[in-house]
């Protein structure tokens, strides 16, 4: 097929900084999910960086599913300094215990840089969370 913008379901277009995007299908669910920075309006190149999200796709139709989009965390931005608040260059594992998702994010240019661990707790089969 040809090359196409990921949209959300509703065909409106998720604003992100080119950035990195992790899309993975969690073995606990089966369910296709992508982590990334998404911001509320159109960006300028690489920002900003300062929140990072986790949310569902689609399969049938490779959109993004809007009431899935959760915000994992975010860090102040100032404008005026692009490189301030960027949570970017993430990794990402799932645990072979759990089948939860271990995410790992640099807060560089942040009030708390350093390296920070997110455990993603995701639901079952039946859309249950599993505790």
């Amino acid at each position: 097929s040809e090359p196409a913008p990921l949209l959300y379901e509703d065909d409106s277009y998720p604003y992100s900084p080119a950035t990195f995007a992790a899309v993975f299908r969690s073995s606990k669910n089966n369910r296709f999910y992508m982590t990334t920075n998404l911001a509320e309006e159109p960006c300028i190149n690489c920002w900003p960086r300062n929140k990072i999200y986790i949310a569902e796709i689609n399969p049938e139709n490779c959109r993004i599913i809007k009431n899935s989009v959760t915000l994992i965390d975010e860090e102040e931005h100032d404008p005026q300094s692009p490189s301030s608040g960027r949570m970017s260059n993430f990794q990402w594992y799932e645990d072979r215990h759990t089948r939860d998702i271990v995410l790992y994010v640099p807060h560089l240019g942040c009030s708390r840089e350093a390296t920070y661990r997110y455990d993603l707790e995701l639901p079952n089969r039946r859309g249950e969370r599993i505790l």
